[in-house]
């Protein structure tokens, strides 16, 4: 049953009553989405969702599948930051963050239940919903899914890993990639924190096409590549906006460490090197040693990434609370297991020689998954 502010919300996202009731109403056998008062969650989901013991939020409980639960509560604020969704804890890894498959062969898959729904709703596209882009290597998928559609946000965000991991996890898959287009009144070429407004998938575009939603989502699925054709289309994508080195040199670096991701061939990799050379002004230098320090991370770290000392023998782990650690705690684990340090003069962590963000982001949340550790989202 939901929760009239919680239909409102739904309402909002751009789905009618009618659409609502096929997901969440009361009737339906396989919901999807379900109202949570703060005292059932109390009573009943402590368990799967610990971050939320004694907290007085309402939350949306979103099912992707019977082993895959996700938690948006309403407000959840922990350690001063606000938590977006939560996933349910679970003892094997990749159980508990499996996709949602609607019914029609889908062919493409996005991040997230609600852009999923409005690719299957509104714009008459099945489409699969990952949990989240460092999910990707462990979702099962169905074999008619030939393409993963990012927000439009994922080729010049600012987290480290994510753009590098979205392209590798699609190479290993044998997946086309695409993005939602940008928005046309948000700013991409941004130095510090990534705006709000350039966040735009499925939903925020579903209502803007509007009746041609469905005629325009199939020309960017029909738009798809390969990784590299892809990576080669996003640089000049990069040139258009007006990425430039040395203003831009985060978003830059991490177009350059998925070189590494998307080809293991040498050649292709200097071509695409050299057209971000071309398109951005970065020097071929400092590129070519990006993507040289990549190449040596994945490698590093090719399989489950193994806990030794330099020497090899085992080395002891220090404890951590498995839900919601403060970042000081998660990366004094992490740095305790991982080949992390803190560089002093950028004051940031390094995992393997390469700066993480200063914030728990996608490598963070990486690691910890690797781990069974909560940090939300």
């Amino acid at each position: 049953m939901l929760k009239p502010a919680h239909r409102d919300q739904l309402r909002k996202r751009g789905f009618s009553d009618a659409m609502i009731d096929e997901f969440a109403g009361e009737q339906v056998g396989d919901w999807l989405v379900r109202s949570l008062s703060a005292a059932e969650i109390q009573a009943n989901y402590l368990d799967a969702f610990p971050s939320m013991r004694g907290s007085s939020s309402d939350a949306l409980l979103l099912r992707f599948n019977e082993t895959t639960l996700s938690l948006r509560p309403d407000n959840l604020v922990v350690n001063g930051e606000q938590k977006k969704y939560l996933y349910v804890k679970s003892d094997q890894p990749g159980k508990n963050t499996q996709p949602w498959i609607p019914p029609g062969n889908p062919v493409i898959a996005t991040e997230g239940l609600f852009d999923a729904l409005a690719s299957t709703l509104l714009m008459n596209t099945p489409c699969c919903a990952a949990t989240a882009p460092s999910h990707l290597g462990r979702s099962r998928f169905p074999s008619s899914v030939k393409i993963y559609v990012s927000d439009a946000d994922v080729p010049f965000h600012h987290a480290e890993s994510l753009l590098a991991m979205v392209v590798g996890y699609c190479r290993e898959r044998g997946l086309k990639l695409a993005h939602m287009p940008r928005n046309p009144a948000a700013n991409y070429v941004f130095t510090d924190k990534i705006p709000d407004d350039c966040k735009w998938g499925m939903e925020e575009w579903a209502r803007v096409w509007g009746s041609q939603a469905k005629e325009n989502l199939e020309q960017l699925i029909n738009d798809a590549k390969d990784p590299v054709s892809y990576l080669s289309s996003l640089f000049n994508e990069y040139k258009a906006i007006g990425l430039r080195y040395p203003e831009n040199q985060v978003t830059i670096a991490n177009g350059a460490r998925a070189i590494a991701d998307a080809t293991t061939r040498g050649h292709e990799r200097y071509v695409l090197r050299d057209l971000l050379k071309k398109c951005t002004g970065a020097p071929k230098g400092w590129l070519a040693g990006i993507i040289q320090k990549r190449i040596e991370n994945i490698s590093r770290n090719s399989g489950p990434l193994a806990c030794s000392s330099s020497a090899g023998q085992s080395v002891a782990l220090p404890s951590i609370r498995k839900a919601n650690p403060t970042k000081a705690d998660l990366q004094r684990y992490l740095s305790g297991k991982y080949t992390l340090r803190f560089n002093e003069l950028t004051q940031l962590v390094e995992l393997n020689g390469e700066p993480m963000n200063d914030q728990i982001e996608h490598a963070d949340q990486f690691l910890a998954m690797v781990d069974d550790i909560e940090v939300g989202k």
